[in-house]
């Protein structure tokens, strides 16, 4: 059976109605891109997109490699197209995306065949992809590293070649766990997302430690039925948890994970996601925005998306 796993399933409940199309021009991510240098895939107050990744319903990634809105690139056809009936084995949807600040390098996560995940490896965004065992991937604060989620494992690898093994950190999940996403709190932990089949869950893993500590129950006094990492924002860390009612933001001490409370959605904007000093949002037509610190109005980026990062 086809279906889209983690931050697809919240994005679909909440966009049910999907413009296709807009903004500039793209140039395909097959042709000679010009030298990036870390300056413009780094987000700042005057160029707010630099490194943005975003995905169209149909699987299509979108990655800002230089500054500037025309300096976006496309990576079409990379996973299977969810609007075609589907064939014995395939499955595998684009899930989500990042973008290393100190290369440029591209990582496109592709959920969920095999059954643990595959990443598209692009090291500079006109080469050719290489396959890296795992998906939900996630660039380390510095840039450095990424985090990586196989079946029962969180590996840490060297962004200059994940294909050289890291870290390696077992996950207490079992065959009825989805690890659902996955993002760094700061440069030596890791935030996992689990749904256990019964409850969701916030994993913390230490990676100087080699550790995983006890999972958060998530809930904010409703029952969820799915959400997704917001990051950190005033000094808080987020989760956006969607119920059959409503949506809602639970906020945590980043310290020590413990709950905050929780306070309703926009529901014109039931998607936010901050990365770097970066925050995106899809409004409810999905229409994507960006707003870095220190800028005084978001940037709009066109409509057409479900999931950016």
């Amino acid at each position: 059976m086809r279906r889209r796993a983690g931050v697809a399933g919240f994005l679909v409940a909440a966009l049910t109605l999907v413009a296709c199309g807009g903004g500039e021009p793209l140039t395909d991510a097959t042709q000679t891109t010009a030298a990036a240098s870390r300056d413009s895939c780094s987000s700042s107050p005057e160029s707010p997109f630099s490194g943005l990744s975003a995905v169209t319903p149909e699987g299509v990634v979108h990655v800002w490699v230089r500054p500037g809105a025309d300096g976006r690139i496309e990576f079409a056809g990379v996973g299977d197209d969810p609007a075609k009936p589907p064939t014995e084995g395939d499955g595998s949807f684009v899930e989500s995306v990042a973008v290393a600040p100190s290369t440029c390098a591209v990582f496109i996560a592709l959920c969920c065949e095999p059954v643990s995940g595959l990443t598209k490896w692009y090291p500079t965004p006109g080469s050719d992809p290489i396959d890296l065992y795992g998906r939900l991937p996630a660039v380390s604060p510095d840039g450095e590293r990424v985090a990586l989620v196989g079946y029962d494992t969180v590996t840490v690898r060297s962004v200059a070649d994940p294909t050289v093994e890291g870290a390696s950190i077992g996950l207490p999940v079992d065959g009825s766990s989805v690890v659902l996403d996955m993002m760094w709190l700061d440069g030596d932990r890791l935030v996992i997302l689990v749904n256990t089949g019964g409850s969701l869950l916030l994993h913390e893993a230490v990676i100087s430690e080699g550790t995983i500590r006890p999972g958060v129950a998530l809930g904010a006094g409703v029952e969820p039925v799915s959400a997704l990492l917001v990051g950190l924002i005033d000094g808080t860390f987020r989760v956006s948890e969607r119920s059959e009612a409503a949506f809602l933001i639970e906020s945590f001490d980043p310290s020590t994970l413990e709950s905050l409370g929780s306070e309703p959605v926009d529901p014109a904007s039931p998607f936010v996601r901050r990365a770097g000093n970066r925050t995106v949002s899809i409004t409810r037509d999905s229409t994507l925005i960006a707003h870095a610190d220190g800028q005084i109005d978001p940037t709009p980026l066109g409509s057409g998306y479900w999931w950016a990062g």
